[in-house]
């Protein structure tokens, strides 16, 4: 593998794994009650969507390269199937694909609901956080029927923009909380 690869692949899953646990980090900021407990489904959510990305790299990053250069190196007859194993394991890329893009945004939807039960974040915030999720599960419903389809693709494009903004306005609202809650900490 050469090392740009590895880099590039690096970064993908750092990138989701920073994601979620930002994620986790906005669960401490949520009051008791019914906040809280759906942060804590949350946090389970979390250590659920990084391992299957961690299975989804994997695939993705590791056997798919591997059956690339084989498929390369195969003579005579062999390569017709080798491209058979190679077609089987993209098609277990797509199936990982998909389930990390439903939990995904499962685990957004999940956020977006501690947000809306929380006095903490405005509803407008959740809502955007709802929405990301739902277009997260619709992308992994979309892949899991069609794969990699231009409808997957392209909602990635729109939904992934709303992730990202929600993501960044999360991380604003929590800087502004930190002072409020490291106050309510040193009074308690």
């Amino acid at each position: 593998m050469n090392t740009g690869r590895t880099a590039n692949l690096y970064d993908r899953k750092t990138d989701v794994k920073v994601v979620l646990c930002g994620l986790w980090i906005s669960m401490l900021t949520l009051e008791s009650g019914r906040p809280a407990a759906w942060g804590r489904i949350g946090l389970a959510s979390v250590v659920a969507s990084i391992a299957v990305n961690a299975a989804n790299q994997a695939v993705h990053g590791v056997s798919n390269h591997v059956m690339v250069h084989r498929l390369a190196a195969a003579t005579g007859e062999t390569p017709a199937l080798v491209f058979e194993a190679a077609f089987a394991v993209r098609q277990i890329e797509v199936a990982v694909t998909s389930y990390f893009s439903l939990l995904f945004g499962a685990t957004l939807v999940i956020f977006g609901l501690a947000m809306a039960f929380s006095a903490r974040y405005p509803n407008w915030l959740a809502v955007i956080g709802l929405l990301g999720g739902l277009g997260a599960l619709v992308i992994g419903l979309e892949q899991a029927s069609n794969g990699f389809s231009d409808l997957a693709l392209n909602l990635f494009m729109i939904v992934g923009v709303v992730d990202l903004i929600w993501l960044s306005l999360t991380g604003v609202f929590m800087w502004r909380l930190a002072p409020r809650l490291a106050g309510d900490t040193e009074a308690g």
